[in-house]
């Protein structure tokens, strides 16, 4: 235990400001003062390194640049760039195959909720669990599923054995796998870089994160006149082998779990809905995201029908409208990396919900 003899001035400021002012004291220092023991206790997912001098964050620009220093940062990152890219490929190449095989809005849409409906079900529950474990044993194992799911659609759809079932099925396993993977790679990412660099390194996984929805749907559109829709799948498979190669060569020491893993599941998940509800914050943003995801998100995944009913267009134009979807996305998720932090941005969200709004009712 290291003795410090502190005003209750200079006490007060340091544990107001929290980690800012008191990063330099390493988990569970304790500091004493006029007779009285504070703890200051730090518990993230996996330590943290540490941010050498020399690295120390200047302009927004350097800052988007050096947190790739981070070796466990960087392959991870590295990793996770080919695998969204070609997810979004393949996103492409079921939507349009769907569409293809039954000309059905129904099934388009039942494939769309195969996929992406488990989240909705099973997300309170996988961050539960994720709590528990190992995130990064956990995304190992995530990853590996979507790559054997990858490879399976790409055997059955090369050798004309898919049918709308099988499409449905597969996409449910990969709708079941999801949240899971989402869950450890937000436990995973602030643990790879030092407490100063968060905020850049969580903002560039976000555009990172959002500029494959630009990437990925418009390197489908230039892959599958050239060898078809299995051509996507093939490519996914790949990207997921990328992904989980980067995910074996890192390095970290796995979390003390052992206080979370005697509490109650279920207790926790209601626990969690409850501080969301009661948060001024998150709860608004919680309640915005979730009227977005029911009313606006189907645009995206109905647009095979639209591309080929409405616009008279094939798996080329299906491409390029869900690319243009992800260009806003993308410019948004640069510019708050570049800016190191996200103070001011109630009015962006509330200007981008407003433009999103309008953009729907066009295409009515």
């Amino acid at each position: 235990m290291e003795k410090r003899t502190l005003s209750n001035q200079r006490l007060a400021k340091l544990w107001k400001t929290g980690p800012g002012l008191m990063r330099d004291l390493r988990t569970e220092r304790q500091i004493v003062a006029n007779g009285a023991i504070l703890n200051y206790t730090r518990t993230p997912p996996f330590p943290s390194p540490s941010l050498p001098r020399s690295m120390a964050l200047s302009t927004p620009l350097q800052s988007l640049f050096r947190v790739w220093a981070y070796r466990n940062y960087a392959l991870y990152m590295g990793g996770m760039g080919p695998s969204l890219v070609t997810l979004w490929m393949q996103r492409v190449g079921v939507g349009w195959l769907a569409w293809e095989m039954t000309h059905s809005p129904v099934w388009l849409g039942a494939v769309a909720a195969a996929d992406l409906g488990p989240m909705l079900l099973m997300g309170p529950f996988a961050g539960a669990i994720t709590d528990r474990g190992n995130p990064l044993r956990q995304n190992r194992i995530t990853q590996t599923l979507f790559l054997l799911q990858a490879a399976v659609l790409a055997t059955v759809t090369l050798a004309g054995w898919a049918t709308i079932e099988v499409l449905f099925g597969l996409s449910l396993l990969s709708g079941c796998v999801q949240p899971f993977a989402t869950t450890a790679r937000h436990a995973i990412v602030p643990s790879t870089v030092p407490r100063e660099a968060f905020a850049t390194a969580i903002a560039t996984d976000s555009a990172l994160f959002n500029g494959s929805r630009f990437v990925g749907p418009a390197l489908a559109g230039l892959l599958i006149p050239a060898v078809g829709v299995g051509g996507t799948f093939v490519v996914h498979t790949f990207g997921c082998a990328v992904f989980v190669t980067g995910l074996c060569l890192m390095r970290m020491k796995p979390p003390d779990r052992s206080q979370r893993r005697r509490g109650n599941l279920i207790g926790d998940v209601i626990e969690s809905v409850a501080y969301v509800r009661r948060h001024s914050g998150i709860g608004p943003l919680f309640l915005l995201l979730t009227v977005l995801s029911m009313f606006i998100r189907p645009i995206q995944d109905m647009l095979p029908g639209f591309a080929g009913s409405v616009l008279a267009s094939d798996a080329v134009g299906l491409a390029w409208l869900t690319s243009g979807m992800g260009v806003g996305a993308l410019i948004s998720a640069v510019s708050i990396a570049m800016r190191g932090g996200v103070a001011g941005l109630t009015r962006n969200v509330i200007l981008g919900t407003l433009g999103v709004a309008l953009s729907a009712i066009g295409f009515i």
